[in-house]
């Protein structure tokens, strides 16, 4: 009998998140942070860790404050940014260096805004991009100006372009974001790029000396398509390569005298989760050449709430381009050469979250097996892989960790549809459980065989959950995908088809004890199969879209997200807009509902749940509202320790409260 405990409501206080990784330039050590739980539980820690890739020392923390960036410079030199919180409108990096010969740290400069590091344009000069503050800019240094500002700012704003804020930035009105390069023996530091560009993302490539950067310039910032520019270190020369408004761009990367671009196709298309043409630009050549109309899925496709923080997911190696594969319900390892040829390396149940190649040296963060994240090496001649970091191994001598059972069918389409079931602990098949169903968001996204800590709580505490992949998930191509103007059609048979199926295959289910919970796109099929069935015990709808009308309006997603969804904006065709919005049919809910949602989530803004809240309470229908103050639309994954531990709270007590009890 296992011993080990059940999984808990705050258990994930213990988990550690692995993120930014950086090998050195030959490979010979990973650097990257390893995020806790604070001992307060008052945030989190971000901590730099060093490992050598051979396994032959202990991981060595070398320095006590948190960290918001890492760069190697050299083989035995790191460059970091020690986190500054701070209250003032002007912001800094401080740039220092580690010595990892003395483990002592000097500074190197301070640079203004949030930076990203490029690369090493010379032995001593550093190409980065920062984001900065026009009104702060036009204090000029002046203190008394400065303290103005931070004063009137208290008081009101001032919004002069559309969209005016972002999630998990707040007000993004006056920011603005250019290329740079920095002497690192003297900490002096030049602007490349004129005023009127705003970047999105850069790529830097040594070989030719240039960098790709998507922007928009001289107009509102922040849309959904920008341009595609072309900067050349040795003249200052900067050739558009397409206008913004023709593509969205997804990513660039580098890749030895040539860039690999990933866009948007010309219809209707997820801002964020599906790239769906991928380019190889060469520089020399000036010449543009499409390797895929319908591409693999460049990039990790599985959702997880127990993953912080962010990392490369492309790294090039002479003419191939090393890459993270998403592949139905889980993400892998490949290489393309410049013809678009890919060579699988790890195909492997799980996500890969990021890595790093350098002098033969391949790394990767990854959860395997229903483990939280860890540092990984694979022996490309071999494919033997080897754990490197133990940074969660506590966890799972701990806690028991349930395993998934798939269950997969067709639809009455053909279409095969991917699902999961965990059962609850202890289970008994004479006894008889509730259980939920988990939907995810995107819905460019998937879910995987990895672990999951609110499911994991859920069956430790005594139900079974159930989660698909529906119509609309990641990595399985342009048709799957695309939901574009018919949202809650087939994503909604799939989800009742899979419910079906679950039901049929575990008879120890109570039909009259199903609750169903989701965000963002979760949240909106939450709200929209709460209109359209009664079949649900309970629902919790977490940052969810209501209303279309009001998300084209309010959300940073404003002027395309509707448009995308229901293939018209309201002054086009209001019918259409308002018939697929969830609060039309509000009508019919007879299923209690609870709403989570984040005062400062501007991907989903409050009003949406409001809305919703307001329509159930008006019909008499049981309802609760829950507003989490100063989070964002990443609640579940990376709000504050506290917060994240009352919204399982919340979802549980409403779950137990209607499903304890048959109908």
């Amino acid at each position: 009998m296992d011993k080990r405990k059940k999984i808990e409501i705050d258990s994930f206080y213990q988990y550690a998140s692995l993120s930014e990784l950086e090998l050195s330039p030959e490979g010979r050590t990973a650097a990257y942070l390893e995020r806790r739980v604070r001992e307060d539980h008052e945030g989190y820690t971000a901590r730099l860790v060093l490992l050598a890739t051979d396994g032959s020392a202990d991981p060595l923390l070398p320095l006590k404050e948190d960290i918001a960036l890492l760069f190697w410079q050299t083989e035995e030199q790191l460059l970091y940014a020690p986190v500054i919180k701070s209250d003032s409108p002007e912001k800094v990096t401080c740039l220092r260096r580690l010595d990892l010969k003395t483990m002592g740290s000097t500074d190197v400069a301070k640079l203004p805004g949030s930076v990203q590091i490029l690369g090493m344009e010379s032995e001593d000069t550093l190409l980065f991009t920062a984001e900065t503050d026009l009104a702060v800019e036009a204090c000029a240094g002046d203190s008394e100006a400065i303290k103005r500002l931070a004063e009137e700012r208290e008081r009101f704003t001032v919004i002069d372009e559309c969209p005016f804020w972002y999630n998990a930035r707040g007000m993004t009105t006056g920011i603005r974001c250019r290329l740079y390069h920095l002497n690192l023996a003297t900490g002096e530091y030049e602007a490349l790029t004129e005023e009127g560009y705003h970047i999105s993302q850069a790529s830097f490539d040594k070989a030719s000396r240039t960098v790709m950067f998507s922007a928009f310039y001289r107009m509102p910032v922040h849309q959904e398509k920008p341009g595609l520019y072309l900067y050349h270190l040795d003249d200052g020369r900067t050739d558009c390569l397409f206008e913004a408004g023709e593509r969205r761009v997804y990513q660039i990367q580098a890749w030895n005298q040539a860039y690999l671009v990933t866009t948007g196709n010309d219809k209707p298309g997820s801002a964020h989760h599906t790239a769906t043409r991928v380019y190889r630009y060469d520089v020399p050549e000036g010449k543009e050449t499409m390797l895929y109309q319908d591409s693999p899925w460049i990039g990790n496709s599985v959702i997880a709430d127990c993953r912080m923080g962010g990392g490369k997911t492309l790294r090039p190696v002479g003419d191939e381009l090393y890459f993270v594969l998403g592949q139905e319900d889980a993400s892998h390892i490949a290489a393309m050469n410049k013809k678009g040829e890919v060579r699988p390396l790890l195909e492997k149940d799980g996500s890969v979250d990021m890595l790093d190649v350098k002098n033969g040296r391949l790394v990767y963060i990854a959860m395997h097996d229903y483990h939280l994240q860890e540092l990984f090496s694979l022996n490309e001649k071999t494919g033997k892989i080897r754990q490197l970091s133990h940074a969660n191994d506590a966890v799972h001598r701990e806690y028991e960790i349930l395993p998934a059972e798939r269950l997969f069918f067709r639809d009455p389409e053909g279409v095969e549809i991917h699902g999961f079931v965990i059962k609850p602990a202890d289970f008994d098949p004479d006894k008889t459980y509730p259980m939920i169903l988990d939907i995810h968001g995107g819905p460019g996204l998937s879910y995987g065989e990895i672990f999951y800590h609110e499911m994991q709580y859920w069956a430790a505490h005594g139900y079974f959950v159930a989660y698909s992949n529906p119509r609309g998930s990641a990595a399985r191509g342009d048709e799957f995908h695309d939901l574009y103007g018919h949202f809650g059609r087939e994503d909604y048979e799939n989800l009742m088809q899979f419910t079906d199926l679950v039901l049929e295959r575990y008879a120890q289910i109570d039909r009259e004890r199903l609750g169903v919970t989701g965000g963002s796109f979760g949240g909106f099929m939450t709200n929209w199969i709460i209109g359209h069935t009664n079949r649900f015990a309970a629902a919790a709808s977490q940052r969810s879209i209501s209303n279309h009308i009001t998300m084209h309006l309010v959300s940073d997603m404003t002027g395309y997200c509707t448009e995308e969804m229901t293939l018209y904006s309201p002054w086009d065709n209001l019918e259409a807009v308002w018939d697929q919005s969830p609060l039309s049919h509000a009508r019919n809910v007879e299923t209690p509902t609870l709403f989570l949602q984040s005062e400062q989530d501007y991907r989903c803004p409050a009003v949406e749940a409001i809305q919703m809240y307001t329509a159930l309470c008006i019909k008499g229908v049981p309802a609760r509202l829950c507003l989490f103050k100063n989070e964002n639309h990443e609640l579940s994954r990376n709000g504050h320790p506290k917060n994240r531990k009352k919204r399982l709270e919340e979802i549980t007590a409403w779950m137990d409260t209607y499903t304890a009890i048959k109908r």
